[in-house]
């Protein structure tokens, strides 16, 4: 249904957010190979998932947060 579709992108739009604007180019992920803990809010999940939009999409990653917003 749509509720639930939107309740889906809403979920994905924060779990986005939270990823993003914890960003550290210091903790484990793709581009960056260290034994130290991830300080992102999400762990390694959310460090990996950072880092893969950042070298991906850039600065235009953070446009993954308001499109759910604006759909």
């Amino acid at each position: 249904s749509k509720y639930l579709r939107g309740v889906s992108f809403i979920a994905v739009a924060a779990f986005f957010c939270a990823a993003l604007f914890s960003y550290s180019p210091l903790d484990p992920s793709f581009s960056t190979a260290t034994d130290t803990q991830a300080t992102n809010m999400l762990g390694v999940v959310g460090s990996y998932t950072s880092d893969l939009l950042l070298s991906i999409f850039g600065f235009a990653a953070y446009l993954f947060i308001v499109c759910p917003f604006v759909w």
